[in-house]
């Protein structure tokens, strides 16, 4: 389909292992995966593309990859698709997950639309998505989802948006991802098993006084230079920390002041003889 769709719209488009292949013997599926991303971004490269993207293993998530080689995060992407739909429809309602960068809901303000934060989880955006009627919404797993699809997510219409943001800006990708790179720090996201988790809420709460507070989906502290979203994983019996700060180096400090809570968190659960771990120990 992708080929069929390329072939209507103007510009050169360069298949990179177009051949499907049960057994992935080119990358692994996730496009998250830096190691995964290395044979589009060379490719990128070579040709001088304008940009590159990559397809997960069913086609229903997509991730950019900028004219100088550089991944695009979920959160950034959604900001600028944003910018050209909300030109379509002054006033739209834009969804993201509450661990997008406040890239996000700057841009969707600025641009003139109304930011609906949601819970994680593609099946979350999708209901946030009809009940506010929106007219886009990103995720920052690379799932995209549109009122013209049914509120569903569809990883083609981003590719063709962003042709379009970029044609219309008369800028590169590059150029407009730098923007937000120079005013939002992110790190990668992070991962810890934490037996109690109630007990990690509590210790973070108590080390970081004086931040706004949301329960939506796990926790997440707002405070004037720097955000945090700490939250149970949906798949997987860990938690995930997603950080960003607004001054260069603090992200990073913040990370590992985290890192040491939740990792003290997990040594006393297990010291505990009345919580899960310290049980099956014994």
């Amino acid at each position: 389909m992708a080929a069929e769709v390329f072939s209507r719209v103007p510009g050169q488009f360069l298949a990179v292992q177009f051949r499907p292949d049960g057994s992935f013997p080119n990358r692994g599926a996730n496009p998250l995966d830096p190691e995964n991303r290395q044979p589009l971004v060379r490719r990128v490269l070579e040709e001088g593309a304008d940009f590159g993207v990559l397809w997960d293993g069913d086609a229903d998530r997509c991730v950019f990859v900028d004219d100088q080689g550089f991944h695009i995060p979920g959160d950034f992407a959604t900001a600028l698709l944003a910018t050209a739909e909300i030109t379509k429809e002054p006033g739209a309602r834009i969804v993201f997950d509450l661990r997008s960068s406040r890239a996000v809901p700057d841009t969707v303000t600025q641009a003139g639309g109304i930011p609906c934060a949601g819970r994680v989880g593609h099946a979350y955006l999708k209901r946030r998505m009809r009940q506010e009627d929106a007219r886009f919404g990103g995720e920052l797993s690379g799932h995209f989802f549109f009122r013209a699809a049914g509120y569903a997510d569809n990883a083609l219409l981003p590719i063709l948006l962003m042709i379009e943001r970029i044609r219309d800006s008369g800028r590169s990708l590059s150029s407009l991802a730098s923007e937000l790179r120079r005013r939002y720090f992110t790190v990668d996201e992070e991962s810890r098993v934490v037996p109690d988790q109630a007990m990690a809420f509590d210790m973070v709460r108590e080390a970081f006084p004086g931040g706004k507070v949301n329960r939506l989906d796990g926790l997440t502290m707002d405070f004037s230079d720097w955000r945090f979203t700490l939250r149970p994983s949906n798949t997987e019996p860990v938690m995930r920390l997603t950080l960003e700060a607004y001054r260069a180096g603090l992200a990073e400090r913040r990370r590992d002041e985290l890192l040491s809570l939740l990792d003290e968190a997990r040594e006393r659960a297990a010291a505990s003889p009345t919580s899960p771990e310290g049980a099956f120990a014994e």
